[in-house]
């Protein structure tokens, strides 16, 4: 009688499920935890890289102002969930142009006087980075041709003068640069052979006036004049010539040479 052979029903080994679901189980752990810690603060992150730069002998990167940057390309277009501290501090709280400053003060001061005496045509203020960025319409504040003050803003310019006095603080000293534009049109007289002359004068002008209070340490100042070489607008318009046409004064903390080395 023959014996036959007995076969084992196929039994597939199923072990590996176990590890298998340990692995998932640490994924969607580290997905949680990633998710929780999306609001990374940016501050914190450039230190730590400050500190490994520096241990570790790293050449930092800068940008136009000269602050190191050690934020990966992934991290600097990152979006980080703003609170309510970070909205505080964007609309006025805290440091920087925040409320406060001297430069925020400043910037209240000047548009509630703009805005009191309807002189949005005459000058416009507003804060460009860590300054304070006023524009004089020259027109206005210039008779055509001529780099002396109209007699009808001395008052303004005065009263200019005076806020950015009460705003000043002897630990923190403020730094006041002076620029003239004009549009592109040539300019040729005996005063003005050309429109260097033209802004770098009235550039001067408008520093003595502001000087002539007495209230401003002249060390504050300096003056420039770029003519047409740095035009806001098309000079192709009569709208576009005006705009370029203007008095700048440019408004910010001054930097002690000692904190910069």
């Amino acid at each position: 009688m023959s014996k036959k052979k007995k076969h084992d029903e196929g039994h597939i080994d199923e072990s590996w499920l176990i590890p298998y679901a340990d692995v998932l189980t640490l994924l969607l752990a580290l997905f949680i935890v990633l998710f929780c810690s999306s609001s990374l603060d940016v501050d914190k992150y450039k230190q730590i890289m400050r500190a490994f730069a520096k241990e570790f002998n790293v050449t930092q990167t800068t940008d136009a102002t000269g602050s190191g940057d050690f934020l990966p390309d992934a991290m600097e277009n990152l979006v980080i969930p703003s609170t309510p501290d970070d909205n505080e501090e964007e609309n006025g709280g805290g440091e920087g142009t925040g409320e406060g400053t001297q430069i925020a003060r400043l910037f209240d001061s000047l548009s509630g006087y703009i805005h009191g005496n309807d002189l949005e045509e005459e000058m416009q203020v507003k804060i460009v980075g860590d300054s304070l960025l006023i524009t004089l319409t020259s027109d206005i504040w210039f008779p055509s041709g001529s780099a002396v003050i109209s007699a009808a803003q001395q008052e303004t310019a005065l009263k200019m003068t005076e806020m950015i006095a009460a705003s000043q603080s002897e630990e923190e000293p403020l730094h006041i640069v002076i620029t003239g534009h004009t549009d592109d049109v040539p300019m040729h007289t005996a005063q003005f052979p050309s429109n260097w002359y033209l802004s770098a004068i009235r550039a001067v002008n408008f520093m003595e006036v502001m000087l002539d209070d007495g209230r401003l340490d002249p060390r504050m100042f300096s003056a420039r004049g770029y003519g047409e070489f740095e035009p806001i607008d098309n000079n192709d318009t009569l709208e576009g010539r005006l705009h370029n046409r203007r008095v700048e004064v440019l408004i910010s903390l001054d930097i002690p040479l000692e904190s910069q080395q």
